[in-house]
């Protein structure tokens, strides 16, 4: 499975903060989100799943690497979690690991890889 092989690839959506307005109501400050989309490529693991009464819950370990754009924003960190479509299978993935950094003059021309945890609710199908 190559880094732009299509049967892996996935689409990543995280809302991020993007600035602070007024609630009408409390007048408190509330975050403003925004969408960022990243295409990736995705390996899922061995299957971790635990049986649950009531709800089919499948959670895999994965790896991956962004492919467009190439590198996450600031704003995406560890422990974000965005919804996940992998092999038109929907689900949410959480990041545990953002890669490490040993090339920083060249970063902006690498595929940053990532680690996270892939959680599918419901069957594929």
């Amino acid at each position: 499975m190559g880094a732009y092989a299509p049967f892996d690839n996935a689409s990543l959506s995280f809302d991020v903060y993007s600035s602070f307005a007024l609630d009408a109501n409390t007048g408190n400050r509330v975050p403003v989100t925004t969408t960022e989309s990243y295409i990736a490529n995705v390996q899922l693991q061995v299957n971790t799943s635990d049986p649950k009464p009531g709800i089919d819950e499948n959670e895999m370990t994965c790896r991956g690497r962004l492919l467009s754009p190439t590198q996450f924003s600031e704003k995406v960190k560890v422990g974000s979690i965005a919804t996940c479509t992998v092999n038109g299978i929907e689900g949410k993935l959480r990041l545990t690991d953002l890669g490490s950094n040993t090339l920083t003059f060249a970063r902006n021309t690498l595929l940053q890889e990532f680690n996270g945890i892939f959680e599918q609710n419901g069957k594929a199908g």
